[in-house]
C-alpha cells in the first residue's frame, strides 16, 4: 500500500522549521506539495526523504512551485519526467506505466493566472499517451477550479454525437469502466458556489482525456460528500484519476484545515 498526501503548502521552506508539519511528513511514502515558493538555491530537507520539484523561474517575488518528498525506502522506484514544468511535476514507477502527476494552477486573474495553464497540462497528457504504452494516470494539485457539482464526464449518444470518432470510442469506454467498477458517476461536492473559465476547462480536459474527479467518489470518508478543501468552505483541491484507479483506494480523506501545513488550505 502506498500512502500518498497533497497539500498546498504555501511556502515549504518556512513550514520544514515546524515539528509537527516534520510529523505530517512522516505519515506518508509521497507528499506532493503546491506552492513550494522556492529558488533553485534552496534543497529541501527532510530526514529519510528525497526531495524533487520544479520551481517558478521567473518571479518578482519567491512563489508558485510543485514538489515532492519520497520516502528514500521507495525513491530508486521511481523516475521523473522531463515533460516537468512549473505547474505540474510529472513521475512515474519505474516498472509500469502509473503515471503521476503534482499540479498547482494559479488563481484566475492573478499575475500568473492562465486557462492556457489547463492546455498545457492536456498537452503533455496527450504526450504522455504517445510515449508510454497504455499509460493511467493519479494526478493531484491545486488546481484552483471551483466545479461545483458538474459532470466530469458527457453522456453520449453514439449516433448523433459530434465528437471525433477516435475520441467518443475512449469516452465511452472510460465512463462504462467508472460505472462497472460501481463507483459513482454522479459528482459530489459540498461546494456548489460559482463556476468560471478556470471551471469548465478543467471539466473539458477531464471529458477529453477520460480522467475523473475522485473528490466524492472514493471510501470511506468522502463518498457522496466532496468535502471542500479550504477554510473558506470553497473546494478547489483535486484528486484525478483514470477508472482503474479507484478500486485500488483504501483511504480518501480530506483533512480538516490546519494553519500549520497551510494558509488556507
Amino acid at each position: 500500500m502506498l500512502d500518498i498526501a497533497f497539500i498546498n503548502v504555501c511556502g515549504l521552506c518556512s513550514k520544514l522549521i515546524n515539528p509537527d508539519f516534520i510529523d505530517f511528513i512522516n505519515q506518508y511514502y509521497i507528499v506532493c506539495f503546491a506552492e513550494t515558493k522556492l529558488d533553485a538555491f534552496y534543497k529541501p530537507l527532510s530526514d529519510g526523504y528525497t526531495y524533487k520539484g520544479v520551481n517558478r523561474e521567473i518571479f518578482k517575488r519567491k512563489s508558485g512551485g510543485v514538489g515532492l518528498f519520497i520516502k528514500n525506502d521507495i525513491v530508486d522506484q521511481f523516475i521523473m519526467l522531463d515533460i516537468s514544468h512549473e505547474n505540474c511535476l510529472w513521475f512515474k514507477f519505474k516498472d509500469s506505466n502509473i503515471i503521476f502527476g503534482i499540479v498547482y494552477i494559479p488563481p484566475e486573474g492573478s499575475f500568473y493566472g492562465s486557462i492556457e495553464t489547463v492546455d498545457v497540462i492536456e498537452s503533455n497528457i496527450v504526450e504522455i499517451n504517445s510515449q508510454f504504452d497504455n499509460p493511467s494516470f493519479v494526478m493531484l494539485g491545486d488546481f484552483n477550479d471551483r466545479i461545483s457539482n458538474l459532470s466530469d464526464f458527457v453522456n453520449v449518444d453514439p449516433f448523433i454525437s459530434d465528437i471525433a470518432l477516435d475520441n467518443l470510442a475512449n469516452h465511452i469506454l472510460s465512463v462504462n469502466n467508472l460505472s462497472d467498477l460501481r463507483f459513482p458517476l454522479e459528482r459530489f461536492s459540498e461546494d456548489l458556489n460559482f463556476v468560471n473559465n478556470y471551471d469548465h476547462r478543467l471539466l473539458d480536459m477531464c471529458r477529453a482525456t477520460g480522467l475523473f474527479v475522485a473528490n466524492g467518489r472514493c471510501v470511506p470518508k468522502d463518498l457522496y460528500i466532496g468535502k471542500s478543501t479550504c477554510k473558506g468552505a470553497c473546494f478547489i483541491d483535486y484528486v484525478l484519476m483514470s477508472p482503474c484507479h479507484f478500486p485500488h483506494v483504501n483511504d480518501f480523506v480530506v483533512q480538516d484545515y490546519d494553519p500549520i501545513l497551510s494558509d488556507v488550505h
